[in-house]
């Protein structure tokens, strides 16, 4: 699949919708002024679906944050994902 045909087949989803990259961290007081967020090129991400408790939107993030985040009622069901798309941080990276 060509670079083209893959960006298209991620922002069709995508479309449309308020898209977040959020980031993770165990330490939140190190956010504060933050300027970059990195993406590894070869780890896979996903985009799903929140609530609007939580925020509304589509949030990327790697599978295992937004496990963690859907029991912290960011999605509709608590512990359950709706997986918009999978990706990969170089596809990412084109929609940042």
């Amino acid at each position: 699949m060509n670079c083209c045909m893959l960006s298209s087949a991620v922002d069709r989803p995508l479309r449309g919708q308020a898209v977040y990259l959020v980031a993770a961290t165990l330490r939140p007081e190190t956010m504060y002024g933050q300027t970059n967020c990195w993406l590894h090129p070869d780890i896979k991400y996903v985009a799903f679906k929140t609530s609007q408790s939580g925020g509304g939107g589509v949030f990327i993030c790697t599978r295992r944050s937004a496990r963690n985040m859907s029991y912290q009622g960011f999605t509709s069901v608590n512990g359950q994902l709706d997986i918009v798309v999978e990706l990969t941080g170089q596809v990412a990276i084109m929609f940042a």
